[in-house]
């Protein structure tokens, strides 16, 4: 909690608002319980547990709760569309996306796409946001570049140093 000119300040900060392709596909419109789901991070007890978290930050009451972690590591390699974040181009066709999150550790967290005639297109300067969760920040990062190398995406790039300090902090 936080006291700014006599007010009581408590909640979270949320940076994106992630769609999963399964929705975007589907157009289903997205549970507040399914905006907690930042990849597959968050089983659905943590999302419960989360959601505590939040009322009892809301209601002043984050001192009566108690919250559990996992112990994986987690990775997130942003995908961007070349020419970012200068001028880029929208509508590229991103393919290979069912094939590069075969590993049931890898999530592919859709920022700025949309669909055209069935097919996922770019559709903004972030695009996607690969995830991945490992039994350490290197492990993490090999699966969520794997994933990354199978995206069909010639429009698209990545940077390649994503989680080096981490890395060099494990060892």
């Amino acid at each position: 909690m936080h006291r700014l000119a006599g007010s009581m300040i408590a909640g979270a900060i949320v940076l994106g608002a992630w769609v999963g392709a399964a929705d975007a596909q589907s157009g289903a419109p997205l549970s507040p319980d399914d905006r907690l789901t930042y990849g597959k991070a968050f089983t659905a007890a943590e999302k419960r547990q989360w959601s505590k978290a939040l009322d009892a930050a809301a209601e002043g009451r984050l001192s009566e709760i108690a919250l559990n972690w996992r112990d994986e590591a987690a990775m997130v390699v942003v995908m961007a569309a070349n020419g970012y974040p200068g001028s880029y181009e929208k509508g590229s066709v991103i393919g290979n996306l069912d094939a590069a999150a075969a590993d049931p550790d890898v999530t592919i967290l859709h920022a700025g796409t949309k669909f055209v005639d069935g097919q996922v297109a770019a559709n903004g300067g972030r695009v996607l946001g690969v995830t991945a969760l490992g039994s350490s920040v290197k492990v993490a990062q090999t699966k969520a570049y794997t994933a990354v190398d199978a995206i069909d995406w010639p429009e698209g790039f990545c940077r390649r140093d994503i989680g080096w300090r981490a890395i060099a902090r494990e060892k």
